[in-house]
């Protein structure tokens, strides 16, 4: 088992994911029943830049089926207070934009399609556009764990928290596994120039 800075332990996760539990109707609950899994061939794509975190998007298609959208993501300025505390900006080329239930890529309008669609729910107290996330926390899933697939999943601490582990293909969490808790919610922590900050 490894550590890193950001972990989280197995009851503080288990406290977060309670009061997630308790919360009927959170706006949330439907992509923690549809786990939203991050593998390793698409965070090698999104990261080859070693300065590239990766952002996840939240999104709905006209059915209202989930969508989790992934994209690099990277400083625009100077820190205000701690690591993640930054401006963040998208990269949104073409075939720098994964859709992680279907594992595809997809172009920029489908993308700002799902996200308008989700931002129909922001005036819920939990609503987070996205989360910018460490790529620390998948670091230590791929490169250390040496596992093929991260993860993402809820909890609350006041507000919508989303945690990293590693995971099967089909989200069954890894014996033992380290949980990494260093994102972001967007908005605050949004890129103004970015075109999926709708």
């Amino acid at each position: 088992m490894t550590t890193i800075a950001n972990e989280v332990i197995a009851s503080t996760r288990a406290l977060w994911q309670s009061y997630f539990a308790a919360e009927i109707g959170n706006i949330f609950e439907i992509f923690q029943k549809n786990p939203i899994i991050l593998p390793k061939s698409i965070y090698n794509i999104l990261t080859a830049n070693p300065d590239h975190h990766i952002r996840v998007y939240f999104g709905l298609d006209s059915k209202n089926l989930p969508k989790a959208i992934a994209v690099s993501s990277f400083r625009t300025s100077t820190p205000n207070t701690a690591l993640m505390d930054y401006e963040w900006n998208d990269i949104t080329t073409t075939g720098k934009i994964f859709e992680l239930y279907s594992g595809a890529a997809i172009d920029l309008k489908d993308a700002q399609t799902y996200i308008a669609k989700w931002a129909m729910n922001e005036n819920n107290e939990f609503y987070s556009k996205a989360f910018i996330i460490s790529r620390s926390n998948f670091e230590d899933i791929f490169n250390i764990q040496q596992k093929d697939y991260a993860l993402l999943d809820f909890g609350i601490k006041k507000e919508i928290k989303i945690m990293t582990q590693a995971s099967t293909v089909n989200g069954t969490p890894m014996t033992s596994p380290v949980f990494g808790n260093s994102a972001r919610n967007c908005p605050p922590y949004c890129g103004k120039e970015s075109l999926l900050n709708i």
